[in-house]
């Protein structure tokens, strides 16, 4: 090939405020053809979102989580962006920048309700006041396999069949609808009862007699102190461990019948009890 398809361009990764698999991610960009990419994390990242640092690059990828810090043992804080980098970052949208928003940046800037309409939606951790009406939290699950339906004939959907299967983690979160062209449609049920809240994955909390326990973010190797002050809760059915980084669990986990559920996404554990695993 010749001419612009040989052409490469440049893209920056910004990225932080969230786990990911980090070579997994690297390697999605090592494989396209004719692809430079720069990665920064946040907040050094936020120094090249302006008309003069971003022109070396033809498009801005976020795969970061911004204005949102979380606590072991309070709810996270929530900050918004300094009014020059939103006057810089609108400026890039209004002259035509090149943008791709990934997974988890739709929960960035929760306060900054300008992000939002850029991006079109909104995941909130926390209830959060959005387009002047109080809105609850988002909800979040992992590993669901759907059936997906391609919607548009669009670049992006350029190879794909029209309907496939896919396993990922999906998102229940505010969409301006009417301001969005979908691409892509899933056959799962989004509905609050098929996920999980997220502020009670932020807070820790025992969701009554759910039976439901989410313990994410905590941000510890070790195991987390509301599973040793629970002992041996007959009645966990499922347990959320998501993001801790735990390098182990309790044994007494595997001798909780009830326990069905137990979701351990971006921990570092070598094995689990024998009847979890």
């Amino acid at each position: 090939m010749s001419g612009a398809m040989d052409e490469t361009h440049k893209i920056l990764l910004s990225v932080k405020g969230h786990p990911y698999e980090r070579q997994a991610f690297y390697d999605i960009f090592d494989d396209m053809d004719n692809l430079d990419w720069t990665l920064v994390e946040q907040p050094a990242s936020q120094a090249l979102f302006n008309i003069n640092q971003a022109a070396a690059y033809d498009a801005l990828v976020l795969y970061d989580m911004p204005g949102i810090t979380f606590h072991e043992n309070a709810p996270p804080d929530i900050s918004s962006p300094p009014e020059v980098y939103q006057r810089d970052f609108q400026q890039l949208v209004e002259a035509g920048h090149g943008f791709v928003f990934l997974h988890h940046a739709i929960a960035g800037w929760q306060d900054w309700e300008a992000y939002s309409e850029i991006i079109g939606g909104r995941f909130f951790y926390l209830p959060r006041e959005l387009r002047g009406e109080r809105r609850q939290d988002s909800g979040y699950r992992h590993d669901v396999t759907h059936q997906v339906e391609v919607l548009a004939d669009h670049p992006v959907t350029a190879g794909l069949p029209p309907h496939f299967e896919v396993t990922d983690e999906l998102y229940l979160y505010e969409v301006f609808e009417d301001d969005v062209t979908p691409l892509l449609r899933s056959d799962f049920n989004f509905t609050a009862n098929n996920f999980y809240s997220a502020t009670a994955a932020v807070r820790g909390v025992l969701l009554g007699e759910t039976g439901v326990l989410h313990l994410g973010r905590r941000l510890t190797t070790d195991v987390p102190p509301q599973l040793e002050r629970l002992g041996r809760l007959v009645a966990l059915e499922q347990l959320m461990l998501v993001g801790n980084d735990l390098t182990r669990v309790p044994e007494y986990l595997g001798e909780l019948h009830a326990l069905t559920v137990i979701d351990v996404q971006g921990n570092k554990l070598t094995e689990l009890p024998a009847s979890l695993a």
